[in-house]
């Protein structure tokens, strides 16, 4: 049940007068292109801009917040833990749903209540649009698909790339800039939590892919509305953020005096290189989206990546790195049955069994039950 009906009793779509969710199929598919917004209503904030998305299939608004947070706040003792999770920039509005339909009710029966950052960049298709159009020139000079050919692509993509990544980036820091949607989301969340004084949730974030370059923002804006949080757990998969943006907005958390906001512990899940190298970006460029973002994409090229396993490295071996030994870890997924992830490819974890699983046991401190955790077929929604 929904945090908007706990009250109520009822199941949300018969709050907002609509048929139940479609049926799904034995892979877990729906029959609908994306979720009707009842089924993620108050796991969600959809901002645009910098601004609440007030119209279309996933509205956001103050008062959509505000019925959330004071629902979540006076459950009592239902959720021991908020997970603010923020999704990658390159994924549409109905991706984003999808994932949120598919985890909530996972991490629900886990005494953690999920709380999404939807945001709008645009530029998915664009970007598609940038490297295909480009494919048969250069295919064309350099024969086969080959290192040469991934050099032309990220030659010829460097301009309209990095322009649209340059968007990508102001789309996930806009909303965390002081009267916009994604402050005052958090103000809202904290405000209330702290006027409920039996409530204790335990406050985690999840980033994937450009996910940690939003999350870097939002820390900003915690250190002003809730400049005394710890914050219990920060996960990051496959983080297209830069090694700068590393330090310069996740470190300072990660060395804070206790009475200051501050990261408990920190996690990154990547690929080995060997994985992002097999990795493909539309099937024309031969290597992962980080790559193409190290060394086409950012201001400076090539650019240290945060979760390009040669750039952590070298990050790890930083003397100051010394300072967080015991409370930031980094696993790779390397093709291991028994391993922490089995992701294959950038986009994949937040599909991973075992990364999500990780991703719970990491937050409740423990094995979930099993009958609690994720499955294959909760992930293929």
């Amino acid at each position: 049940m929904d945090a908007w009906v706990v009250a109520l009793a009822l199941p949300t779509p018969q709050i907002w007068h609509l048929p139940p969710a479609p049926e799904r199929n034995r892979s877990g598919l729906t029959s609908e292109p994306s979720p009707a917004r009842s089924e993620i209503a108050g796991h969600f904030v959809h901002i645009d801009d910098g601004r609440f998305h007030e119209r279309g299939r996933y509205w956001s608004n103050a008062s959509d917040v505000h019925a959330t947070t004071r629902l979540v706040a006076g459950s009592g003792d239902r959720y021991q833990h908020l997970l603010l999770y923020a999704h990658g920039g390159l994924n549409s509005p109905e991706d984003s749903a999808r994932r949120i339909a598919a985890m909530k009710e996972t991490f629900k029966r886990n005494a953690i209540y999920p709380y999404h950052f939807m945001y709008d960049t645009g530029i998915l298709e664009e970007l598609k649009d940038v490297i295909l159009r480009r494919q048969a020139n250069i295919a064309a000079r350099a024969g086969a698909l080959s290192d040469q050919t991934d050099r032309l692509l990220e030659r010829s993509t460097r301009v309209p790339g990095r322009a649209l990544w340059r968007e990508m980036k102001g789309g996930a820091r806009r909303p965390f800039l002081p009267q916009q949607a994604g402050t005052e989301a958090l103000s809202i969340w904290m405000t209330e939590l702290a006027r409920e004084k039996n409530t204790k949730l335990r406050v985690h974030l999840c980033g994937h892919s450009s996910g940690a370059i939003l999350l870097a923002y939002l820390l900003d804006a915690l250190d002003d509305v809730a400049p005394s949080l710890r914050i219990a757990s920060c996960t990051l998969f496959a983080p297209a953020a830069t090694i700068d943006l590393f330090e310069t907005h996740y470190f300072p958390y990660l060395i804070s005096e206790p009475a200051a906001l501050g990261i408990e512990q920190m996690q990154v899940f990547n690929l080995t290189d060997r994985l992002e190298r097999a990795d493909t970006v539309a099937k024309i460029y031969r290597k992962s989206l980080l790559y193409l973002v190290s060394r086409a994409f950012e201001e400076l090229v090539p650019e240290a990546i945060l979760g390009l396993q040669s750039d952590m490295d070298e990050l790890l071996q930083k003397p100051k790195m010394s300072m967080i030994v015991d409370r930031f870890t980094v696993h790779y997924s390397d093709g291991s049955p028994d391993a922490a992830t089995q992701s294959t490819r950038h986009g994949g974890f937040d599909n991973d069994v075992a990364t999500m699983n990780s991703l719970l046991r990491t937050i409740l401190g423990r094995e979930p039950a099993p009958e609690d955790a994720f499955t294959q077929q909760i992930l293929d929604y």
